[in-house]
């Protein structure tokens, strides 16, 4: 979006011409006319008359605009444009810095367009070069003047060179206390709302301080790009007299729509960050008063400072919400951690070992292990489906339902699973499922009593033979998928030193730089060259999965559970 000034028609202005009357420069004053061609490109062309101290031959009379009634002497190259340095000054945003030039050409005068924004006319037709006629119309943008063939006796005759000198001087003086002007102005903005990165405050001080810089301003705005919508949002709208606020402003509008909805002369500079709009400031002036390019150009600028400052107050609130996320996610791993054993019970007849490892701060993953009762042990191993702070939620909540499940007698744990199957059911989660394994064993006949919904089947190894034996009987269907579900249970009978080893699929489904997963073949490999010690297999495993993984990145929570018997066959005390 490029900056827009939306007019209307200016009022007259009794502004007087830096030069009214141009007349032949004498040897002394070519210097300053050097000066002036330099400007832009476009230098005096030469004329019979110069250096002869001639009267103007023929005359531009203003028939409308801050010129109104005035005649301009022409004896030589004629300049009219916005900047000051032109021969013809019309200090307005509709003409360009150098407009058009007459020129004298075989006894006559030819005007000439400069490539201007709003054109030159003659007689109402838009013209490139054309040699005038006593009495044509010549407009410039909106300013219309009359060409005279002979000079009448209200214009002004040649100047002294000195005062020519002089005012050349007094142009360029005023440029720079305008560049002085705008300088000090962008400071004083800059300065302004540097001063907070809370972008309520922000918006108030960027509001407050364009009244300042622009004192013929009577209403700003600030509108910001909505990028779900692609509209304009008015986010803050102030009047000088803090009075009520037009009808049209305050509505959400399309981009190309924000300059066409301001009644009145307004200025539009678009608030821009890389590639892309943050949004755009709005400036309408009060009745009568006047803009010009220079003011355009200075909203510019300090469009571009605000864009700055407001993309650095959503940096900055960014990052405090992801300091305030990385203290939130640090706490739930906190709270999470205690929903697992702080540490495995010392159970007579039976040893533990176990570790996890969530992919992220917090999992989905779960396991417990604790005392049934007399001469009784549960083991609870799950996974949530998904990861992260959703299934760290639910992970929480179906550990505890199903270690509450298998307190009470009888112990089965195919009924712990119905009870707790149920209850995720009845809350109409359908988005989510748990696997879970249950096993109760009773230490003193080595019996474990496993029950599976939908979970990896354990494995056991036992000690006499080497043996390795999966458990693929005592599964059902994962929690919370249907109501109805029946789950059911198997019983096994583990000897002296034999070991069960539970797990979740971070251990199955690890996988490499190559994008090979750990699988069954991985872990049944281990498993028949680990030990007969819980912790020795719990290592061995690990170990094995680091290495296969190698620098690839976790993609799931891990859990591994190993329970061993002794063999001395004691009851549980």
């Amino acid at each position: 979006m490029r900056e827009s000034i939306t007019t209307r028609p200016l009022e007259r202005r009794k502004r007087p011409s830096l030069l009214p009357v141009f007349e032949p420069a004498r040897a002394d004053q070519s210097e300053v006319f050097d000066d002036l061609g330099d400007l832009e490109g476009v230098e005096p062309d030469a004329s019979p008359a110069m250096g002869l101290g001639l009267a103007p031959t023929s005359t531009l009379t203003s028939l409308d605009g801050p010129h109104v009634g005035r005649q301009f002497g022409l004896a030589t190259t004629c300049l009219v444009g916005r900047g000051p340095y032109n021969h013809v000054v019309l200090d307005d945003g509709r003409i360009s810095r150098q407009h058009a030039k007459l020129s004298p050409e075989d006894g006559g005068f030819a005007v000439q367009d400069l490539e201007s924004s709003n054109g030159t006319f003659v007689n109402d037709q838009k013209v490139e070069r054309r040699t005038l006629c006593a009495g044509d119309v010549v407009r410039f943008g909106p300013f219309r003047f009359r060409f005279d063939a002979q000079a009448s006796a209200a214009v002004d005759l040649a100047r002294p060179s000195r005062e020519v000198s002089r005012i050349a001087e007094l142009s360029r003086l005023a440029q720079l206390e305008d560049a002085e002007r705008k300088l000090r102005n962008l400071y004083t903005f800059v300065h302004a709302i540097s001063a907070t990165l809370h972008q309520t405050e922000l918006l108030d001080l960027i509001v407050e301080n364009l009244l300042e810089v622009f004192p013929c301003a009577e209403l700003v705005a600030i509108y910001m790009l909505d990028p779900a919508t692609t509209r304009m949002i008015p986010m803050r709208i102030l009047a000088r007299d803090r009075g009520d606020i037009p009808a049209d402003f305050g509505k959400s509008m399309h981009l190309e729509d924000v300059a066409a909805s301001s009644a009145g002369l307004a200025m539009h500079a678009p608030m821009l960050h890389g590639a892309g709009v943050l949004g755009v400031l709005q400036v309408r002036v009060r009745e009568g008063a006047a803009l010009s390019q220079g003011d355009l150009d200075l909203l510019n600028a300090l469009a571009v400072h605000a864009a700055l400052a407001l993309t650095s107050s959503r940096m900055h609130q960014e990052s405090l919400a992801r300091e305030r996320l990385a203290q939130d996610l640090v706490l739930a791993e906190r709270i999470q951690r205690s929903f697992l054993p702080i540490s495995l019970p010392a159970i007579e007849g039976v040893t533990f070992a176990a570790d996890y490892e969530p992919a992220y701060s917090v999992g989905g993953d779960f396991y417990d292990v604790f005392a049934q009762g007399p001469g009784r042990v549960g083991i609870i191993v799950g996974d949530v489906s998904g990861k992260g702070v959703s299934a760290a939620l639910l992970m929480a909540l179906v550990s505890s339902d199903l270690r509450a499940a298998m307190m009470p007698e009888p112990t089965d744990p195919a009924t712990a699973l119905d009870v707790v199957n149920k209850s995720i059911c009845v809350r109409n989660q359908h988005d989510i499922f748990v696997t879970a394994i249950c096993i109760s064993i009773d230490v003193a006949s080595r019996t474990a009593t496993i029950a599976s919904a939908g979970h990896l089947p354990p494995y056991v190894r036992r000690h006499r033979d080497g043996e390795l034996v999966r458990v693929d009987d005592g599964a059902s269907m994962p929690l919370g998928l249907f109501e109805d579900v029946q789950y059911h249970s198997t019983r096994l009978t583990l000897g002296p030193l034999d070991t069960l080893v539970l797990c979740t699929d971070g251990i199955t489904e690890a996988t490499s730089e190559r994008s090979v997963q750990f699988g069954f073949d991985g872990m049944e490999q281990t498993l028949r060259m680990a030990g007969s010690s819980p912790s020795e297999i719990c290592d061995r495993l690990l170990a094995a999965v680091r290495a296969h993984v190698g620098a690839a990145p976790q993609y799931d929570d891990l859990t591994l559970v190993v329970c061993g018997m002794d063999d001395t066959g004691a009851a549980l005390a």
